[in-house]
């Protein structure tokens, strides 16, 4: 696993039984014209209920007001979905990319079902450009 920067924490450990907005984590002020490549990592250890499903994504606002989808996660069920059986259990992690361009980053979950209990964590971590020899995304 990477390490990650504790400021790009989008979600501790923990569990979680409800549909939530998470609390906006503040990137400092936007790059006009420009944007950061991340790696969002979604990880859980429990997932149970009747049926259940859960959908994260993660948003990026310029004011914490109007929020934009960055990315999402595959849906995760309790029942079997053709790729993975039961609670998701061959695949405990998931990795998704996106973009952000704006000064604020949260997830968003939505959990269906009848006694759903999802524990996970979902950490972000910034693609360094100038690593790898590319340059910086301008618009």
């Amino acid at each position: 696993m990477p390490a990650y920067d504790t400021k790009l924490q989008l979600k501790a450990a923990g569990a979680q039984g409800a549909s939530t907005n998470g609390t906006p984590v503040d990137l400092g002020n936007a790059i006009p014209n420009g944007g950061q490549l991340m790696q969002f990592d979604l990880a859980w250890t429990a997932y149970a209920g009747a049926v259940s499903t859960a959908d994260i994504t993660v948003e990026e606002s310029p004011e914490q007001t109007t929020w934009r989808q960055v990315c999402t996660f595959r849906q995760l069920t309790t029942a079997p979905d053709g790729t993975f059986t039961g609670a998701n259990v061959t695949g405990k992690k998931i990795a998704r990319f996106g973009l952000v361009t704006q000064r604020y980053m949260r997830y968003r979950s939505t959990l269906g079902g009848a006694g759903v209990s999802l524990n996970f964590t979902l950490n972000a971590l910034a693609l360094d450009a100038v690593a790898i020899g590319a340059t910086r995304l301008n618009f």
